[in-house]
C-alpha cells in the first residue's frame, strides 16, 4: 500500500484524514486548520514508523534464489488501525498543550491572565472524565486536568465568534 519513497497511498491518507476528522470532532475540536494540521502531523509520523518497520522487514526477509521471486508472496505493509492513529492524535494534542501552558507561563501583555479555578465535582464526575474527555498520552496516562478541558472546550466554543465576526477576541470569552 506504499509508494516508493515511503509515501502513503491516496486512499490510505484519506483515511487517516478522515478518522482523525471524525476523532478530533468527538473531542470538540472543530478548528478546520488545526484538524488539518494534526492530519499532516499524524500521516508524517505514520511514514516515519512505516518506514522504519520496512527497513526492519527487508533485513529480517529470506533471502530469495535467483529465479524464484515469484514463489514468495510479497508483504503488503497494512494501513494504521483507528486505535493507532487516535492514540498519535492524543500524543500530539498532549505536546501542543503542554508547550501552550509553557507559552501561557510566559504570556504577552495583551493576554488576559486566566483566574485560578477550583472545581467542586464528585468522585464519578471525576471518573467520568478521566475515561472518557481529558486528553490521554499513548500509553493512557491522563494528560489534562479537568480545568484544562474546560478551557479546551470554552476555547472551542469561542471559536465560533470569529465566524460571525472576524475581529472577535475569543480570548476574553
Amino acid at each position: 500500500m506504499k509508494q516508493p519513497g515511503n509515501q502513503l497511498t491516496g486512499s490510505v491518507r484519506n483515511y487517516i484524514a478522515k478518522t482523525v476528522f471524525t476523532y478530533t470532532q468527538t473531542m470538540g475540536l472543530t478548528d478546520r486548520t488545526e484538524q488539518e494540521e494534526l492530519t499532516v502531523q499524524v500521516i508524517s509520523k505514520l511514514e516515519k514508523i512505516m518506514s522504519v518497520d520496512e527497513q526492519t522487514r527487508i533485513k529480517r526477509a529470506e533471502p530469495v534464489l535467483p529465479g524464484m521471486e515469484h514463489l514468495v508472496a510479497p508483504v503488503i505493509p497494512q494501513p494504521p488501525s483507528k486505535d493507532q492513529i487516535e492514540n498519535i492524535v492524543n500524543e500530539l494534542i498532549a505536546e501542543k498543550s503542554v508547550s501552550r501552558q509553557q507559552s501561557d507561563t510566559t504570556a504577552p501583555a495583551n493576554k488576559i491572565p486566566l483566574p485560578a479555578v477550583e472545581l467542586n465535582l464528585s468522585e464519578n464526575a471525576l471518573i467520568v472524565l478521566e475515561k472518557r474527555y481529558l486528553i490521554k498520552d499513548s500509553r493512557g496516562n491522563v494528560v489534562e486536568t479537568p480545568v484544562d478541558l474546560f478551557r479546551r472546550v470554552s476555547r472551542h466554543i469561542a471559536s465560533a465568534e470569529s465566524v460571525f465576526d472576524k475581529k472577535a477576541n475569543t480570548n476574553e470569552w
